[in-house]
């Protein structure tokens, strides 16, 4: 997305898993073990990045918020 004068004002793409952060799997691995990760977005605004990721296993499905160094900024059963 950009603004009226053309800056970017928030950049959002789709990665794979090996692009994550060792910080952001190790969360995962830490607090979903045993799910699989699926469709993951980096999201760049305001020069902070955070992730989104979709946590999924046979019984569950979680849309979470990571920040760059790990820590969950939101959780959302889906």
């Amino acid at each position: 997305m950009y603004s009226r004068d053309g800056k970017m004002v928030m950049h959002e793409e789709e990665i794979s898993k090996n692009k994550l952060p060792k910080t952001v799997l190790a969360s995962i691995n830490r607090s979903f073990n045993g799910y699989r990760i699926d469709d993951i977005k980096k999201i760049t605004e305001a020069g902070k990045v955070i992730y989104k990721i979709e946590l999924k296993n046979y019984s569950q499905e979680w849309k979470v918020v990571f920040d760059a160094q790990g820590r969950i900024l939101q959780k959302k059963e889906d």
